[in-house]
């Protein structure tokens, strides 16, 4: 009998495991923000670890008015509206765009991970720091336009066809191995100031691979 409490007690000590979960914004809410829980399915807000989607559910604009961190961020296909970030972002494992238009602010954004823009996705970075721990690919039809502030990327950049701008920001290619693959009708539109804050890190040293 005591072995059978002693089971009992483990079970109700030990913490229960929520797995990841798909949230998809469905714009429900009176309002467009993104601590409304009646704006996403099943009325329940993303939590770290979760997938994020904007789709063609809703076309409806949303703000990111609560500081966010979730694994992966996606705009698909069908989303046409405009979220605009107003309190930080963390991306735990990816960014993909291939709709709609995202508008930064003036809190951070960081990705650990890909960040991909694909046709149709227009990305805006606003005024504060962007740290992509990852690649960063703009591909045919997607533009990207950097922050005012810093952006940094440890990873490779990839233009496909793509549009970068800096928006009067600095560009850091935080790594000893930048590569930008200018493919296509690629436009690189070069900063005022791209830095190379590594030992042994190239300044303003691109790579064109046909």
């Amino acid at each position: 009998m005591l072995i059978g409490f002693a089971a009992l007690a483990v079970v109700l000590a030990s913490p229960t495991r929520v797995d990841a979960a798909t949230r998809t914004w469905d714009g429900g809410g009176l309002d467009n923000n993104w601590s409304t829980a009646a704006n996403w399915s099943s009325d329940t807000l993303p939590v770290a670890g979760d997938t994020v989607t904007f789709n063609g559910t809703s076309t409806k604009d949303a703000a990111i008015d609560v500081p966010v961190t979730v694994a992966v961020f996606q705009m698909n296909a069908g989303f046409t509206g405009t979220i605009t970030q107003t309190n930080t972002l963390t991306l735990t494992a990816s960014y993909t765009q291939s709709s709609g238009t995202f508008v930064g602010g003036g809190a951070a954004l960081a990705v650990t991970g890909s960040t991909t823009v694909n046709s149709g996705g227009v990305f805006n970075g606003g005024g504060s720091t962007i740290t992509l721990t990852g690649a960063l690919t703009v591909n045919a039809g997607g533009a990207f336009t950097s922050t005012s502030a810093t952006l940094t990327v440890t990873g490779a950049v990839t233009l496909a066809a793509g549009v970068f701008s800096h928006n009067g920001g600095t560009v850091v290619f935080a790594t000893s191995n930048v590569t930008l693959n200018l493919g296509g009708a690629a436009t690189f539109n070069a900063a005022p100031s791209i830095a190379s804050p590594l030992p042994g890190a190239r300044r303003s040293a691109f790579s064109r691979v046909l």
